[in-house]
């Protein structure tokens, strides 16, 4: 249609939709290319909302007392420092110095036997005897399989001391990414909300429904994550002092690292201990850590998981532990936080719809009873 010589588009209920229809398609090819920009940075990015959001009370409590956004924001990010830093740092002593205390008690015991090469050789005597004696294998080509392992364990732990530095290098820079993200996400945090209830066609409360059961779920992850790493740990510490274990700080601060690792877990640290126990000689002690490291240790992440999952998620023990395990499986370490999240979520929106459903049930119902009874004609009897 032409107007004064200016095209202007037909304005009918047909032409809206098919504007919104190419709307939306570009949109959606636009986020596409969105995520794919950002998919390399998805766990850091999933990692700085979920301290945003754990800490976001705090950042609400300062930004009371500093009225500029940018600096509350800056003051909550050096505190979430202060507070990694200085327990890290205090931990860290205390494992040195039992880094420190076993090394010397090994360097005592090969210098009691003449230098490094003797006192392997004297430790390893009495295996290699109790094996060949069970084998019949002699002595020397048991030495010789475990020297030619030894060389190819060594090479292979080179490698992975490579990998390692790398690993540290890349982890401390996504660190640092992380807490550069959150400068930005903690002063827009409530503006954030109340874009999402703009442009998100969904009543305030149901959308308030659905964002604080997200919140709640991240926070109750985080906090399970700590918690199974503390108890998992001390346990370890726990487990090595009993069986007489030289460095149980030590271990036990390794093996809470270890706990966060998929399937694997503090069995990492623990069955080594009881293959080291048994070669000695120590069977007793040897079965006991290794009972201890899978009922007590193992079962730990069970008991205490599920108690700190469920004041953030209304899911029973057995719903908790199978998101878990899928979101392992599904997405790799970082389903420990996104598998009991979406379960939670599917979970709500489940609900959310079936309330929806029946409401509309009941107004349709309410519609039809107001309607006024129909009268048939056929039936109307003749005037007198």
């Amino acid at each position: 249609m032409v107007t004064d010589g200016v095209e202007r588009q037909p304005d009918g209920p047909r032409a809206r939709a098919m504007s919104m229809a190419a709307l939306l398609a570009i949109t959606i090819l636009l986020l596409a290319g969105v995520g794919l920009i950002l998919k390399p940075f998805a766990e850091v990015l999933l990692a700085a909302v979920m301290l945003t959001i754990c800490f976001y009370p705090v950042y609400e409590w300062t930004h009371a007392r500093i009225r500029n956004a940018d600096a509350a924001a800056l003051f909550c990010v050096l505190l979430l420092i202060m507070l990694l830093l200085v327990p890290l740092a205090a931990l860290g002593t205390v494992v040195g110095q039992e880094a420190r205390s076993a090394y010397a008690e090994i360097e005592r015991q090969s210098a009691a036997h003449g230098g490094w090469a003797k006192y392997l050789a004297h430790v390893a005597d009495e295996p290699v005897r109790w094996i060949g004696a069970r084998t019949g294998i002699a002595p020397e080509e048991i030495k010789a399989a475990i020297s030619e392992r030894a060389q190819q364990a060594g090479a292979k732990l080179v490698a992975w001391s490579g990998k390692l530095f790398g690993n540290v290098a890349a982890t401390t820079t996504d660190i640092l990414l992380t807490l550069f993200i959150m400068l930005f996400l903690f002063p827009a945090g409530e503006r954030l909300g109340e874009h999402l209830h703009e442009y998100v066609p969904i009543r305030r409360d149901r959308l308030d429904l659905i964002l604080g059961t997200m919140k709640s779920a991240i926070v109750a992850n985080l906090y399970g994550m700590i918690a199974v790493a503390a108890s998992q740990g001390a346990l370890v510490g726990i487990g090595f002092a009993l069986s007489g274990l030289a460095s149980p700080v030590l271990w036990g601060f390794v093996a809470s690292f270890c706990s966060l690792i998929p399937l694997v877990g503090t069995a990492f640290v623990v069955a080594p201990a009881a293959i080291a126990l048994a070669v000695s000689g120590a069977y007793g002690k040897a079965v006991f850590l290794a009972v201890w490291g899978v009922v007590v240790v193992g079962m730990s992440d069970n008991i205490v998981r599920p108690m700190v999952l469920k004041k953030g998620m209304e899911m029973n023990t057995l719903a908790i532990f199978l998101s878990l395990m899928g979101g392992v499986q599904a997405f790799g370490f970082i389903g420990l936080f996104a598998g009991p999240v979406l379960v939670t979520m599917a979970c709500v929106m489940v609900r959310i719809v079936n309330e929806e459903r029946l409401a509309w049930q009941g107004e349709e119902s309410a519609a039809v009873s107001a309607q006024p009874p129909a009268i048939e004609t056929g039936d109307v009897p003749p005037a007198a």
